[in-house]
Formats: structure tokens, sequence, C-alpha cells
């Protein structure tokens, strides 16, 4: 992971966006795999990387992503683990990716998840309280919530997606949504 990083991070040119570079630079100044709150800020730049539809710096982003291991800490777990679903995700959208999505969902299902708690989640058990928040953020019209609102229910869609989805949430409902998200994001 570390030398993925070394390599990556400072080949990656974001110039011009001033929440990418705010991202990268606090990821250069003091990266720890250790660190839950570092791996949060790693999950960042991979979403609004892919929120700003940088396509390629995006799957120059995959190799470090796809490095990230599960070491039996969920805390430090969750973020990689959505950083592998948007992985899945963006390369099931992408002719000749097959193989980074099956990488990424492998590692994925490698942390033994429980099928119920996937079908779950699945069925909506966080996404229910996502859209929720959305709404009341647009009916407070308060700018922020609604950005904050808006992210954490793309980041569970898409985590949705790598599961498979459900009769309440089927793929092409998600991607649909996602899209959605993804421009409300980008003007904001």
């Amino acid at each position: 992971m570390e030398h993925e990083f070394q390599i990556i991070m400072p080949e990656l040119d974001v110039s011009g966006n001033k929440r990418l570079e705010k991202i990268k630079q606090k990821l250069i100044k003091k990266m720890s795999f250790n660190s839950s709150k570092d791996l949060t800020t790693l999950r960042d730049l991979f979403y609004w990387v892919y929120i700003y539809n940088y396509s390629e710096k995006f799957t120059q982003l995959y190799p470090l992503g796809l490095s990230l291991e599960f070491n039996g800490n969920r805390n430090l777990w969750t973020p990689c683990e959505l950083i592998l679903s948007l992985i899945y995700y963006a390369s099931c959208q992408i002719v000749n990716q097959e193989n980074y999505a099956r990488l990424a969902l492998d590692k994925i299902f490698a942390t033994g998840k429980d099928m119920a708690v996937i079908k779950e989640r699945c069925d909506g058990l966080f996404l229910i309280n996502r859209e929720r928040n959305v709404q009341l953020a647009l009916e407070a019209d308060n700018h922020v919530d609604l950005r904050d609102a808006l992210y954490l229910e793309l980041m569970e869609l898409v985590a949705v997606y790598s599961f498979g989805g459900s009769e309440k949430y089927p793929l092409n409902r998600i991607k649909k949504r996602v899209d959605e998200i993804k421009r409300q994001l980008q003007t904001m």
C-alpha cells in the first residue's frame, strides 16, 4: 500500500481544483494506513476525483485502492470498502475494465461478510436514512448539509451496487441516482 501511495500521489495532477488539491496535500503531508481518519481522507480523494469526472486520474488511483487489505479492524476497513465499492462501480461502467471490477469485488467479499447483513443493507438499511437526510437538507435550504447528505447517499448507493442491489434498489435505479447526485455535487 505504502509503495503504491509513494508512486501514485506525486504523479496525480489535480491542479485547478481547490477541493482536490487540499485533500491531496493532507494525504502527502501525513498518510498512515493505520489511521481511520487518513483512510477516510483517501476515500474522499477517490470519490471527489470520480465526482468531478477526472476519469484518467481516477483510473490512476486504481492500483492504490486495490492494494488496500483487510487487517481485521472494521474501523479501518469501512473507508477501504467504500473505495473498493467505487472502483467496482466505476469499472463496471467502462468497457474493458471488468478485471478491476472483479479484483475490487473479491477484496470486498474476502472479509467474510455476513450475507444477512448484506441483504439488509441492499434493502435500504442505511439508504433510507441517507435519502431522508437529503430531503431534510432540501427543506431547510441548507447547501452545506445538502452537499454532505448527497455525498453520504452516493457512497451508500455505490456500496449497495457493489453488493448486487435488491428489488427495492435495482442496479439501474442506483446508477440513475448516482448520475443525478454526481451532477448535483459537481455544482456545489
